[in-house]
């Protein structure tokens, strides 16, 4: 059983680190080899997780306003910006005073702070930063904006692009960047009462995906343990697609408007967080862990359950020691395998050798636990997923829920 862990709306968590199946690694161990882009890739995972989750929080309460009303945006008016349409979208000066206008929302100060917080004070990153400096320190830009007019011309929906350049030290210390994006859109609408029905919806969807029941409920079924496999399944999963249209249907409430059906699901499996094995660098693990990983693979549940059962928690005193200077407390008469337990996703969720996982979560506001001992006790991964493109068509319009 896997449990998929957190549907974070339309904006985008990019996970780069290389697929670690189900055999994580300690810290330490990456530490010590200095796998460059292991951690590069883990740095800007981290740093544009705090620019998607910071950036979406901003544009929280401008995702659909009523014209004339809600600052710094209050002097933009739905015909003044169909009428300028060919010069925002060909970065003529109306696209620049619209920027500026909406760089009026972002909170960049807060987004470096975060950084500095996670990745600048973080000695493993030390080896990439330029003269120990914060790698979005030429900032932010937005680079392109697109009018869409809605169903007689009653409203538009602003499309935007904000990107920025983060900065590190390559493998032979020359400065060197890549790019992070952050997409949104702003709908602004001549008539409060649309403004007022739409917002609603959008406060009772994210109240209802990130409270604890919701957030709890999303299960993968599977006899097979290969977690790239299963991440593929997931995005196709009618049962996981169904509960969500659910949940939105029952939100909604009006004849009037109509869910897409055709909205993505995209898990992430390159995540070494996501799976219940061991936290242990233990040499006399290392064969059985990979035997375990192939039996995952295999999918054949005889071959998974006689390498777990080889090592048992109750069978050594040992490995009560381990779990104590970890923090974690398996009951002394547990059947529960050393190689593969919930106890060690509960860890990994909770720790800091991965608050990447976690931090998007509580940026969200979202309520996700793990109950090692109850609901979770079989389960052997989580996933980071998205929904995006979720549409709600309303008034003849096409309108996306954040």
């Amino acid at each position: 059983m896997k449990k998929i862990l957190s549907f974070l709306g339309t904006t985008s968590i990019v996970v780069s680190a290389p697929l670690s199946a189900v055999a994580c690694r300690s810290i330490d161990k990456i530490k010590e080899e200095f796998d460059f882009e292991l951690l590069k890739n883990q740095m800007m995972e981290t740093i544009n997780t705090i620019f998607q989750e910071y950036l979406s929080s901003d544009f929280e309460n401008f995702y659909f306003i009523e014209e004339g009303t809600k600052a710094p945006l209050e002097k933009y008016l739905v015909a003044d910006l169909i009428a300028n349409k060919e010069e925002i979208e060909s970065k003529g000066s109306a696209f620049f005073e619209l920027s500026e206008s909406i760089k009026g929302i972002i909170n960049w100060q807060k987004i470096l702070k975060e950084v500095n917080q996670e990745v600048v004070t973080n000695v493993q990153y030390r080896q990439l930063l330029i003269d120990g400096q914060n790698p979005l320190k030429n900032g932010y830009e937005i680079s392109e904006i697109t009018i869409e007019p809605k169903a007689n011309d009653t409203a538009v929906t602003i499309n935007l692009k904000i990107q920025a350049d983060v900065w590190f030290l390559d493998k032979i210390q020359e400065q060197a960047f890549e790019t992070i994006y952050f997409t949104n859109q702003i709908s602004i609408f001549e008539e409060s009462q649309d403004v007022e029905k739409l917002t609603s919806i959008q406060k009772k969807y994210k109240a209802e995906i990130n409270s604890s029941e919701i957030a709890n409920s999303f299960f993968y079924n599977s006899d097979h343990g290969d977690l790239e496999e299963t991440a593929r399944n997931i995005s196709s999963d009618k049962e996981i697609k169904n509960q969500i249209i659910n949940i939105v249907e029952e939100i909604i409430e009006d004849e009037n408007l109509v869910i897409n059906k055709d909205f993505l699901i995209k898990p992430s499996a390159n995540d070494s967080l996501q799976s219940a094995s061991p936290v242990t660098d233990e040499p006399n693990l290392d064969d059985l862990i990979d035997l375990m990983i192939d039996a995952m693979k295999s999918g054949s549940k005889e071959d998974f359950e006689d390498v777990a059962s080889k090592i048992l928690i109750s069978e050594n005193e040992l490995y009560f020691e381990f779990y104590d200077t970890i923090g974690i407390d398996p009951p002394k008469d547990s059947k529960t395998s050393n190689l593969i337990n919930p106890y060690y996703l509960d860890f990994k969720y909770n720790s800091t050798l991965d608050s990447l996982f976690k931090m998007a979560l509580v940026i969200q506001g979202n309520k996700f636990k793990i109950d090692p001992e109850n609901d979770d006790i079989n389960t052997i991964a989580i996933f980071k997923t998205e929904i995006s493109k979720i549409k709600l068509e309303y008034k003849n319009s096409s309108f996306e829920l954040p």
